[in-house]
């Protein structure tokens, strides 16, 4: 990741140089779009419902409060607006809600995806 960050300061016409003697650690702060902001999970609430005596029992959107409705709602609204403040590239954020294997998640608890893109695929151009 630091030999891609690097290439990118060469290729915007910094030299060796100029990069050596920036202040702090340009690559590191430029490291925070490989790692952020990219694909986050907002995870609801917990993983059985109330009082479950079985595994199966997972917890479920219609297990929530309207209360915790708001909450989730407003805390998936935030990170939508933090994924676009912290990553001049995002020209697009995806949210969708996943529950269990069926649906395609990757785990069975209850959660949101946040997915950020930078610009749309070639096959859509």
């Amino acid at each position: 990741m630091l030999r891609v960050i690097n290439l990118k300061l060469k290729l915007s016409g910094l030299a060796d140089e100029a990069i050596a003697k920036m202040p702090g650690k340009p690559e590191l702060d430029m490291a925070n779009a490989f790692l952020a902001a990219a694909h986050e999970l907002i995870i609801a609430g917990p993983h059985y419902k109330r009082g479950a005596l079985y595994d199966s029992e997972l917890f479920s959107s219609g297990e929530m409060t309207p209360e915790e409705h708001f909450e989730y709602m407003k805390f998936t609204i935030r990170s939508i607006e933090d994924t676009y403040e912290n990553n001049r590239y995002v020209r697009y954020v995806a949210v969708f809600q996943n529950w269990l294997r069926d649906a395609g998640a990757s785990f069975d608890h209850l959660h949101k995806q946040i997915v950020a893109l930078d610009e749309w695929g070639r096959r859509w151009r």
